[in-house]
C-alpha cells in the first residue's frame, strides 16, 4: 500500500515513516513482496519490482482476511465481496434470515468489534431497539 499504516490518519503514517528514515529503518511502499532468503547476516528480500534489500530482521505486515470460501454462502445467495459477507448497519445480509458478524464482515477485525456486532444481532433478534455501531468511535491500536 502507499503508507506504512494505511488504515490510520495519513499524517500519523507520515510521522512514522519520517521516524523510520531518521533511525535508518528501510521500508518500501506500493510494491509486492516476492521472496525472502536467509543469509549469513540475516535476510535478503526481493520485491516484485526487482529491488533487493539485505537486513538483520524482516517485518512483513499484510493484514488478514476472511475465511469463507467453500462454506456455502454463495449457494445460499448471500452477497459477497472478496470473501467478505456484505451486511447492512444492523449486520443483516441480503438474505433476510442470515446475519453475519466479526472477521467475516468488512469491518474492523478486532475481538471487541465482533463481540459488539454479535450483541447487536442478538438484541435485534430479541426485538429490542438497536443502534448501529459507530466504527469511527471504536478503540483500536496499530
Amino acid at each position: 500500500l502507499k503508507h506504512l499504516v494505511p488504515v490510520e490518519d495519513e499524517n500519523s503514517s507520515k510521522l512514522l515513516e519520517r521516524a523510520f528514515r531518521k533511525r535508518g529503518i528501510k521500508f518500501n511502499l506500493g510494491t509486492f513482496f516476492q521472496k525472502a532468503e536467509y543469509t549469513q547476516d540475516g535476510v535478503k528480500v526481493t520485491l516484485a519490482d526487482g529491488k533487493e534489500f539485505e537486513a538483520e530482521i524482516l517485518l512483513v505486515a499484510i493484514g488478514r482476511g476472511p475465511v469463507s470460501q467453500g462454506l456455502g454462502y454463495e449457494e445460499q445467495g448471500v452477497a459477497m465481496d472478496r470473501g467478505y459477507v456484505l451486511v447492512d448497519e444492523y449486520m443483516r445480509t441480503n438474505v433476510p434470515t442470515i446475519s453475519a458478524v466479526g472477521d467475516l464482515v468488512p469491518t474492523l477485525q478486532l475481538a471487541h468489534v465482533g463481540f459488539a456486532e454479535g450483541i447487536l444481532v442478538a438484541e435485534r433478534l430479541a426485538g429490542l431497539k438497536t443502534v448501529p455501531i459507530d466504527y469511527d468511535g471504536v478503540p483500536r491500536v496499530t
